[in-house]
């Protein structure tokens, strides 16, 4: 009831079900929510059942949920600082900083001792919050962490990448921040990395783009990069299905797929068992010497591969090994140590 603000539940619970209870988890919520009217009422007709020096441990909270500024509650920390003797702990810093809440991070820093740490300049540049970042910077000893310009890049905060190269170069590390860009598709983060540093790329970036499906990365990679992929690229993107993404590797690239490649189809993701079909169909050579492992009730999969000279060598109560049979003599010459697993 204090964490949504509902004071007429939170007065029949207290005086009906909760006499004598010590109340300090109520302060806490009413406190983190911002809800003035209920800590009014609890100091007024509740003071001492209740703890009011911070309203718990809070270093023993996650960091961003804990202390009293997580949410925009000013009015609420303001009025605690000026009634009680309450306190807070770094994380109140940090979690006003990490939301953007700019006025308190500014009076936490007028008011109380406690200061933060480098997660907090790291939780605002990864949310977006610029503004926070640089006050932080100017006004704060506290620097950011080692991998924050990654995290801005993986979540695509160019504005955020560039500004901390250019204040915080201490934390950067083009390796990392590159791979990161490229996992998780951030075309234009690549393309200002591509175009502010020429040393230090590798094929990690083209590798990470076709696993996670990002074919315009891909693409982009190919016709303004020379470090190419190396087969991960097509195994990584056959296994989370990424089927436009092989056919480009296919038709583009020459690396092509190791043996050891791991194919996860489940018949509730079609494209997967497309892009078995379309190896089968178009680029045969690819599962060569391979086996494929699929459910045993995956009785479309099972009969499709059988019609297509596929033969069961191995099964157990819950999967079917397959091997393609040779051409010439279809005779069993054991199992390739490569394995295309279809869960």
């Amino acid at each position: 009831a204090a964490a949504r603000g509902d004071l007429e539940t939170l007065k029949w619970v207290a005086e009906c079900y909760l006499p004598g209870e010590v109340l300090t988890d109520v302060v806490t919520a009413a406190a983190t929510n911002g809800y003035l009217h209920i800590l009014q009422w609890l100091w007024g007709t509740h003071r001492r059942r209740g703890c009011w020096g911070g309203g718990g441990d809070h270093s023993k909270s996650p960091p961003g949920r804990s202390g009293l500024a997580t949410r925009k509650c000013c009015a609420s920390k303001r009025w605690l600082h000026e009634n009680t003797q309450a306190r807070c702990t770094v994380y109140a810093m940090i979690g006003a900083a990490g939301n953007g809440h700019l006025e308190m991070v500014q009076w936490l820093h007028a008011n109380y001792t406690e200061g933060c740490t480098p997660l907090a300049m790291h939780l605002a540049a990864g949310r977006g919050h610029l503004d926070v970042v640089q006050w932080l910077h100017a006004n704060r000893l506290e620097c950011c962490l080692r991998d924050t310009i990654q995290t801005c890049a993986a979540c695509g905060k160019l504005d955020m990448v560039k500004w901390l190269y250019a204040n915080r170069s201490e934390a950067f590390n083009l390796r990392r921040t590159m791979e990161d860009a490229t996992a998780h598709g951030h075309l234009d983060v690549v393309q200002w990395l591509h175009d502010n540093f020429d040393d230090g790329w590798t094929t990690a970036a083209m590798d990470n783009a076709a696993e996670n499906g990002h074919l315009d990365v891909v693409k982009w990679l190919h016709e303004h990069r020379q470090e190419g992929c190396t087969t991960y690229a097509m195994d990584a993107a056959a296994t989370n299905g990424h089927l436009e993404v092989v056919k480009w590797l296919h038709a583009s690239r020459e690396e092509g797929c190791t043996t050891d490649a791991h194919l996860k189809a489940s018949p509730i993701h079609l494209e997967r068992v497309e892009i078995i079909e379309w190896l089968v169909e178009r680029a045969p050579s690819m599962l060569t010497g391979s086996t494929l492992v699929i459910n045993t009730w995956n009785w479309y999969l099972r009969d499709y591969l059988r019609l297509r000279q596929w033969r069961v060598v191995d099964r157990n109560y819950s999967t079917l090994t397959l091997r393609k049979q040779a051409s010439s003599d279809r005779r069993d010459h054991g199992l390739s140590a490569a394995s295309f697993v279809l869960n």
